[in-house]
């Protein structure tokens, strides 16, 4: 919300639709624009080197599970990204 908040366009992830229903009316609360989509992230594959930014929150998952949905968040980020530091030294 945050990003959003502040101009950047936002695509956030969440497997729950009760929190994307929260998260939404949050959004049109604030007046913030976020393209959302509903997916497990461990079987979601991202658009790769689609994203300058890519933040991974709140994900609790058992260490192969994990590895697997962060190697995807990293291919997303675009190579010359901001952020792109983290994808090519984690």
């Amino acid at each position: 919300m945050w990003l959003a908040e502040r101009g950047w366009r936002v695509t956030a992830v969440d497997f729950s639709d009760v929190a994307l229903a929260m998260a939404r009316d949050l959004a049109a609360a604030r007046g913030a624009q976020v393209d959302w989509i509903e997916a497990d992230v461990v079987t979601w594959t991202p658009p790769e080197q689609a994203y300058d930014l890519v933040c991974v929150l709140y994900v609790q998952l058992p260490a192969p599970e994990r590895r697997a949905a962060l190697r995807h968040a990293a291919d997303a980020v675009r190579p010359a990204g901001p952020c792109s530091w983290w994808a090519t030294t984690s």
